[in-house]
């Protein structure tokens, strides 16, 4: 018995009973357990594992539910590859959810050891990319880059197609998240947008396409086949949420980066009703980021009730930067040391802005 819209308490509780489960057992200890040889047992785990990517899109504590119960399961009757697959998506959630990104990256790579130990072929890429998105939140990018191709070459050679597309898309977005040169980015989104029309997945066709879109912009290029009017005039309910939260989410990076403000604030006001939708993505981070700069762009136009409104929300999105920043200096700290550097001019701290201005710079 699971509720379909469980709470955030009832998520809390039942995550509290895997750390029960694990008791004083290492993580990595795991893999020493056995085959999991219960037939009722094994085709259950197979049945939750196949309902772990719609639970995610539908609702986010309902994916987090099924995960906890996966790895307890795991914890109590033996590895299996669904098994695996629920000790790298646990991961995802510890560094989403718990924010315990040391904790996070370990599941996630009991889980590729698992796989790669038994030989559980058919959660291979399923692993990888349940890594590469870890991995973003406490290692080098080069490093969640190499497992996201990993994962869309595993989903080739293995016929998991869907995921093999999730890993083309988040190369793409790990290439802009490392600054890579546009060119480059271009060409990896043509590579990924044939793939996702032979696999006919269309929500990542739209994530792609809209990545490419956000690369013509910065380009200042036409050739684009991305038709951003009919996306945002098309019913909400025609799409997955996530697909349309992250295409505000990059349009309000173009706006911003194109020094249209207002612009970039009615973007970053149409993500924020759907983070809830993006949890655990990449892309949050640039929500955080460029609403941020976006904040303190227009801070001195605004009247006395947006100012308010603005400075309470420039601390939250600070404070939530630091996170991040603390977790992972070489990702995070240049976006935490700009985004306070803003602050503290807009405060009259000129000194300690330059300071911080001088230290984004570095970092």
């Amino acid at each position: 018995d699971m509720p379909a819209h469980p709470t955030e308490e009832q998520v809390q509780a039942e995550y509290e009973t895997v750390l029960e489960t694990l008791g004083e057992r290492p993580i990595e200890s795991l893999i020493d357990l056995p085959i999991m040889t219960d037939p009722e047992m094994q085709v259950a785990m197979q049945v939750l594992s196949v309902l772990t990517p719609p639970a995610y899109f539908t609702d986010y504590k309902l994916f987090c539910l099924l995960l906890c119960r996966m790895a307890k399961v795991g914890m109590r009757h033996g590895a299996s590859g669904a098994v695996a697959h629920a000790y790298a998506y646990l991961g995802s959630m510890l560094a989403a959810v718990f924010r315990q990104y040391r904790d996070a990256y370990r599941f996630a790579k009991l889980a590729c050891d698992l796989v790669e130990k038994h030989r559980f072929i058919a959660y291979e890429a399923k692993v990888y990319h349940a890594l590469g998105l870890v991995a973003y939140w406490s290692r080098p990018i080069g490093e969640a880059i190499d497992l996201m191709q990993a994962t869309f070459r595993s989903g080739i050679e293995t016929g998991d197609l869907i995921f093999a597309c999730y890993g083309t898309f988040n190369t793409v977005s790990g290439f802009l998240l490392r600054s890579d040169p546009l060119e480059a980015v271009w060409r990896e989104t043509e590579t990924a947008l044939d793939f996702a029309r032979k696999s006919k997945y269309a929500d990542i066709l739209e994530f792609i396409g809209s990545q490419q879109y956000f690369v013509a912009r910065m380009q200042g290029r036409t050739d684009v086949q991305f038709d951003a009017a009919a996306f945002e005039t098309q019913p909400a309910a025609a799409r997955l949420p996530v697909t349309t939260c992250l295409y505000w989410i990059l349009k309000l990076k173009a706006r911003f980066l194109l020094a249209d403000y207002g612009g970039a604030l009615v973007a970053a006001r149409n993500a924020k009703p759907l983070l809830a939708a993006a949890v655990g993505q990449i892309q949050v981070l640039d929500y955080f980021n460029y609403t941020a700069l976006t904040l303190a762009a227009l801070y001195e136009s605004g009247d006395a009730e947006e100012q308010n409104e603005w400075r309470e929300l420039l601390h939250v999105h600070r404070e939530q930067l630091r996170e991040w920043a603390e977790s992972y200096p070489p990702t995070f700290s240049d976006k935490h040391a700009l985004v306070s550097a803003e602050i503290a001019r807009l405060e009259g701290r000129d000194s300690e802005a330059m300071h911080l201005y001088e230290l984004a710079i570095r970092s």
